[in-house]
């Protein structure tokens, strides 16, 4: 199973987790960047900045 992170305007707006091939159960504007090799899991909120995902400051 693949975890992917939906980006919207550099944030994610929602987590997914899916076994099919992600491009086709989206539209294509739809952004997903594969989190799944990720050692630190990004959350809802997070910016995502030249590819890295950055959490929200406290």
């Amino acid at each position: 199973m693949k975890n992917y992170a939906r980006i919207e305007k550099n944030t994610v707006r929602e987590l997914f987790s899916t076994e099919d091939d992600i491009t086709e159960l989206f539209h294509p504007s739809i952004q997903w960047v594969d989190i799944t090799e990720c050692e630190v899991k990004p959350e809802e909120g997070w910016e995502y900045v030249k590819g890295m995902f950055v959490p929200p400051r406290k």
